[in-house]
């Protein structure tokens, strides 16, 4: 019996800022890393020709130029696309025959809400793979959703460089405010004055800089959106023995439970400072028990399960479609 032909699997971005990667930019980019280690298929990216692009995408270094539609000279087996722009630019661009299946990672609850351009998507067969449980619940249940919802939780990879670092804890806390500037800065105010050595992350900085601090902060303060998709700083912070404040968010319930994994506080200047003083005050064995129950959870993110999931899915697409 002759081998089967390897498949081709098109992955399309578009950046409209430029210093702006959001995490669905690095998960984009961990699926494409995945595929190439799979011996019967064969990864491309391609971008919008309208794309920004700079030196912050994760995909900067890979290429002399930006690859686009204008080079695709071959037609994909599988579209890989991410409900949203992604999807969006790419339908403005080409047609999809209706046997290519679609694989499209949903990273926001905005795919599921009317108004949005993404919503406009859901009537469109499509295999969605859903990072948090809650936005598998949101997206498999409505009734405008057409083809297959699966579950994957987004993956984490560690650095490395962090995972040498975390035994070198040199700041008390870290508060992780790139997404609440504010809220951190004022945080910041509140608890400078306690004996601790803080700092304070208010805007972007790369992955692996961003793992550094985290592998070396004994405790990580985070402060997300009210909603997330998947919140993966706090599984970051697990994974490199950071004991983690939090609010809930949504997206971080799969992993965060209070007094067993970390300490999940209200979202407000007041609650966040009432659970640092938690924490200070937290009894030895309390604190060695949350960084266990953390740890042990965390595995449950490792990225090695997604790559080995995406497998999995990639393989039953003809079955699925």
């Amino acid at each position: 019996m002759a081998d089967s032909p390897i498949k081709k699997v098109l992955f399309y971005q578009h950046f409209g800022k430029k210093g702006v990667v959001r995490g669905a930019h690095h998960k984009t980019f961990d699926f494409y890393h995945h595929i190439k280690t799979f011996t019967d298929y064969e990864p491309h990216i391609f971008f919008d020709k309208d794309s920004l692009w700079d030196a912050d995408i994760p995909w900067f270094h890979l290429f002399e130029s930006m690859p686009t539609l204008d080079d695709l000279d071959f037609s994909p087996d599988i579209l890989f696309l991410n409900s949203g722009k992604d999807w969006i630019k790419y339908t403005e661009n080409r047609s999809i025959p209706d046997d290519v299946p679609i694989v499209s990672p949903v990273n926001n609850f905005r795919a599921v809400k009317p108004g949005h351009k993404s919503f406009d998507l859901l009537p469109t067969k499509a295999i969605r793979l859903c990072p948090s449980q809650e936005l598998y619940e949101a997206t498999v249940n409505h009734p405008n959703t057409n083809g297959k919802t699966i579950y994957l939780p987004n993956g984490v990879g560690i650095t490395e460089e962090a995972q040498n670092l975390q035994s070198n804890k040199k700041f008390d806390l870290l508060i992780v405010g790139n997404k609440n500037p504010s809220l951190a800065r004022e945080i910041f105010s509140q608890a400078k004055h306690l004996d601790l050595v803080i700092e304070v992350i208010d805007g972007w900085i790369s992955k692996e800089a961003f793992q550094n601090k985290l592998a070396q902060s004994r405790i990580s303060m985070h402060l997300p959106k009210m909603v997330e998709e998947h919140y993966i700083p706090g599984v970051e912070a697990m994974m490199l023995d950071s004991l983690v404040i939090i609010p809930d968010c949504v997206g971080n319930r799969s992993y965060s439970q209070h007094m067993k994994t970390c300490v999940v506080a209200e979202y407000s200047l007041t609650g966040m400072l009432d659970a640092l003083k938690q924490v200070l005050e937290m009894d030895l064995i309390t604190k060695k028990q949350l960084h266990f129950n953390a740890s042990k959870h965390s595995e449950l993110f490792r990225i090695e399960y997604e790559q080995n999931t995406l497998l999995e899915i990639l393989d039953s697409t003809t079955s699925m479609w």
